[in-house]
């Protein structure tokens, strides 16, 4: 693909259907474009973590924030995650099984860590010391992560993370 995609929820899966030769993830990306009823999130990621989590080794994305953003409330089982290198192209996918959502104090914060610290690829301590003042955490359970050759993105803001949905408001 030469051209870059534009950040609307038509031209991205157009992309990924082109980028993608899994059997398996290509009847899910049609199956995603028939239905309508679902989103795809555009997942921004950065190093060791994606490459962690599209080796199989990262089984949990998260997200720790401040404020109510997204992706907080807003990924549910079924969505599909399309992996953006930070300041890159799309190079994988990923299913969501599960999404939990947390509003963090610091015991739930120790809690997280006991829980997921493995499945998240955070055993370290910078990991934890960079999000003790969040407020919200969103832990998103993936399978089948896929890689793909890249697939230009347009992306032009600083979000680390987009909704997109085939017509009307986000959900």
């Amino acid at each position: 693909m030469n051209r870059a995609a534009e950040l609307h929820f038509d031209a991205v899966l157009a992309a990924l259907l082109e980028a993608n030769d899994d059997a398996l993830w290509s009847g899910r990306l049609r199956d995603l474009a028939r239905a309508r009823d679902r989103v795809l999130h555009v997942a921004v990621m950065h190093e060791p973590y994606l490459s962690l989590l599209l080796d199989g080794v990262k089984t949990i994305e998260s997200r720790f924030s401040l404020k109510r953003i997204q992706p907080f409330e807003r990924v549910e089982a079924g969505d599909v995650l399309a992996l953006k290198r930070q300041s890159g192209p799309v190079v994988g996918l990923a299913l969501v099984s599960d999404a939990r959502f947390f509003e963090l104090d610091p015991e739930v914060i120790d809690n997280l860590r006991g829980e997921y610290a493995v499945a998240l690829a955070a055993t370290d301590d910078v990991f934890w010391r960079e999000r003790e003042h969040a407020a919200y955490a969103t832990l998103i359970v993936v399978t089948h992560p896929r890689r793909l050759n890249d697939v230009p993105l347009q992306k032009r803001d600083r979000r680390g993370w987009a909704t997109l949905v085939p017509a009307g408001p986000l959900r």
